[in-house]
């Protein structure tokens, strides 16, 4: 990604998802009657298709594993503290951004750090695939989100 690449709010809301995801580590469902508090689940990796391509994240303790997707080996790790720490400038950044896009030059080391040269993906309907690790039936479950963002709206 070139510094001076400008995206719209809703692209580098998908690579703040991203960050935001796999700094925390674990997604929580919606508070309901029988469950005030909603349930969280522990995530056990994040992948997205950009190009046709997918790339790969796993978790891996306070690190995020960037794996090879022809053998599922780890080629890069990331502190999740870093990108916790990256997801915060993303949301500052996006919540100032002007315009129908703009620039945030800061998001070329994470991008880079991630194995990504994209923000976003080409019309996938799925953003992020998210497999967790849901404690009540002692299973993975792999599920597909896409990421709508109402940031600065």
């Amino acid at each position: 990604m070139t510094l001076s690449e400008k995206k719209n709010r809703g692209e580098w809301s998908e690579l703040y998802a991203l960050t935001s995801i796999l700094a925390t580590g674990k997604i929580q469902t919606g508070k309901t009657s029988e469950n005030a508090e909603g349930t969280e689940f522990p995530i056990v990796s994040v992948s997205r298709k950009i190009n046709g391509i997918d790339h790969i994240f796993k978790i891996a303790g306070l690190e995020v594993e960037v794996l090879n997707t022809s053998d599922n080996t780890p080629i890069d790790k990331v502190s999740r503290l870093e990108l916790s720490r990256q997801s915060e400038l993303l949301l500052s950044k996006i919540k100032i951004g002007k315009g129908r896009s703009f620039p945030i030059p800061e998001a070329a080391p994470i991008l880079s750090a991630l194995g990504l040269d994209k923000v976003a993906g080409n019309g996938e309907k799925t953003d992020l695939t998210i497999t967790i690790y849901d404690p009540r039936i002692k299973r993975e479950s792999e599920q597909g989100f896409s990421i709508k963002s109402f940031i600065g709206s």
